[in-house]
């Protein structure tokens, strides 16, 4: 994943969120409050499990984070299927973003997790395509293009890495 592409991502996501706090504070915006409230269980869930799998990554225990991961997934999945009609910018920044990144995640360590031989690398090449047909699915079963321009963002993000990491010659 590319350290620049991927800041960009969390930056995007972290400014949707601080919006989505100040149109919260406005008082004649309660629909948009409600809509926040409903989900913060979901949202403090995520976050704890992130910091988790983070924790547990940074120490190299990938199994467990995998275990968080799928976890948070799950988590961020209920949230989704139970609040797919928000307003756009509560969808995108509490909903569509930290599902992109947890489906995304959960890619990214398993990656860590599985052997670095050929026929690993080869489906997990393959594998990477489960990132279009997981925002196809969100594209037509549900019309939500935020969930498919976040997947794009991360995907973007590996492909940068990938042709800045082989287009300099290894030494």
């Amino acid at each position: 994943m590319d350290s620049i592409v991927g800041t960009l991502y969390w930056l995007n996501l972290f400014v949707r969120q601080l919006l989505c706090i100040g149109i919260a504070l406005i008082p004649r915006k309660l629909a948009f409050r409600d809509a926040i409230v409903s989900t913060s269980s979901h949202f403090i869930a995520f976050n704890l499990l992130h910091l988790g799998s983070v924790t547990l990554v940074a120490y190299s225990y990938f199994a467990w984070a995998q275990i968080i991961l799928v976890l948070n997934f799950a988590n961020m999945s209920s949230l989704y299927f139970r609040y797919h009609h928000h307003a756009l910018l509560a969808h995108s920044a509490l909903v569509s973003g930290p599902l992109s990144w947890t489906s995304f995640a959960m890619y990214w360590n398993g990656f860590r997790i599985s052997p670095r031989s050929e026929g690993a690398h080869i489906v997990g090449s393959i594998f990477l395509w489960r990132m279009l047909g997981y925002g196809l699915f969100f594209a037509f079963a549900y019309k939500d293009f935020t969930i498919c321009l976040f997947l794009s963002f991360l995907a973007t993000s590996v492909a940068v890495y990938h042709v800045t990491a082989h287009s300099h010659p290894q030494q």
